[in-house]
């Protein structure tokens, strides 16, 4: 606590001779020393110029179950902090899951067919391994304006990078590193307590300790090529590319793009359904950037998802107008389509996105480095 208050003097003063004023920044510091405290004190928050500007719920989709599972989202005006509500009591009432800078974090349209306001955060803390986190929200309204006061705090981490110094970025990713050892009898992804004969065991690539359920495919892997499912998915959305993303001078709304207009290589009603099991019902279109956009109707202005297609895998199934279409090594949809010819389309179509290569793909090593 001596330590917390000698910085947090130090901020104070740094900040008053800046020309702030005294009402303003005990306000101010007050909000993020809150936070602090709500997180246990595992996190050093305070820093010259830091504030919190919002904070709430989210949903969070698990990159092994694809179950959803609430998380606590504090916006900074540097930082993203990812958070789970404890349920023990007499600790903090909220443990630490993901920091991301904003200097070093990208926003990704969501992928998600089923979850249809999703988005990705991707990135780190500064200094540490990167990581991404798939979430949604439950209305469109919503996703924007997380986007939007995310994609703003990128912008200005790129104006004002030089107020928040390496220091605490460093003491960020040590106290993180101190919290993963305090809590290695958890898995570091699912939080499950690990048994008196197993201790989980370390990703090859960010090193945290986990469960074997939380290696997906790689789980029967030996321990020296064992990669976590969040590593890989992390690998998988490197092939997406910039025009993906909201990492640029403006943020492109990808969905605000009409069912009908130029560029369509075939649109029709569509009936699928995804790992959840529930069959929806959705205008689909596929366009010259070879990606598939999904509508309540096609009288929409606005598309509900968008799901990007090259390096599918497109396979007929048995059920009558039916076909089956894997995107990644997580996601499959099964498409019925409303009669034989529409269903050859479709899948010729797929078939020929599948090959494609999407304009002005870029090579991930071209991208900006994190």
């Amino acid at each position: 606590m001596a330590d917390l208050w000698s910085e947090l003097k130090i901020s104070f003063k740094t900040e008053l001779e800046a020309g702030a004023s005294a009402a303003e920044l005990q306000d101010r510091f007050g909000k993020v020393i809150e936070v602090q405290e709500q997180l246990g004190n595992s996190i050093s928050l305070v820093s010259p110029g830091r504030e919190l500007l919002k904070s709430g719920s989210i949903q969070k989709i698990s990159s092994t179950t694809e179950k959803t599972e609430e998380r606590f989202i504090f916006l900074f005006n540097d930082l993203v902090i990812l958070a789970s509500e404890r349920k023990m009591i007499g600790v903090s009432k909220y443990k630490l899951r993901a920091v991301f800078s904003a200097s070093h974090m990208q926003v990704c349209e969501g992928d998600n067919l089923e979850r249809e306001h999703s988005f990705y955060l991707r990135g780190s803390d500064g200094t540490g391994p990167k990581r991404c986190v798939e979430l949604f929200t439950p209305t469109q309204k919503e996703k924007n304006e997380w986007v939007d006061s995310i994609f703003s705090i990128i912008d200005e981490a790129k104006v004002n990078s030089s107020m928040f110094t390496t220091s605490s970025r460093s003491s960020i990713s040590e106290t993180n590193n101190n919290d993963n050892s305090v809590e290695s009898k958890h898995c570091a992804d699912c939080d499950i307590e690990f048994g008196f004969l197993s201790r989980g065991s370390k990703c090859v690539k960010c090193r945290r300790r986990l469960c074997k359920k939380c290696f997906g495919r790689h789980r029967n892997e030996s321990k020296k090529n064992r990669i976590c499912d969040t590593c890989t998915k992390n690998m998988d959305l490197d092939g997406i590319p910039r025009s993906f993303s909201t990492q640029s001078q403006t943020r492109r709304k990808l969905l605000e793009t009409p069912a009908k207009g130029p560029g369509i290589l075939h649109a029709s009603q569509i009936r699928f359904r995804g790992t959840l099991g529930k069959p929806t019902n959705r205008y689909c279109v596929v366009r010259d950037d070879f990606c598939m956009y999904t509508y309540l109707s096609e009288e929409d202005k606005t598309a509900l998802a968008m799901l990007p297609l090259p390096g599918c895998e497109v396979k007929i199934c048995g059920e009558k107008f039916t076909f089956s279409v894997r995107v990644g090594a997580r996601r499959m949809y099964t498409l019925t389509a409303q009669d034989e010819e529409d269903q050859m389309k479709w899948m010729a179509i797929l078939d020929l996105a599948a090959n494609a290569h999407l304009k002005n793909q870029r090579n991930s090593g071209s991208e900006q480095s994190e």
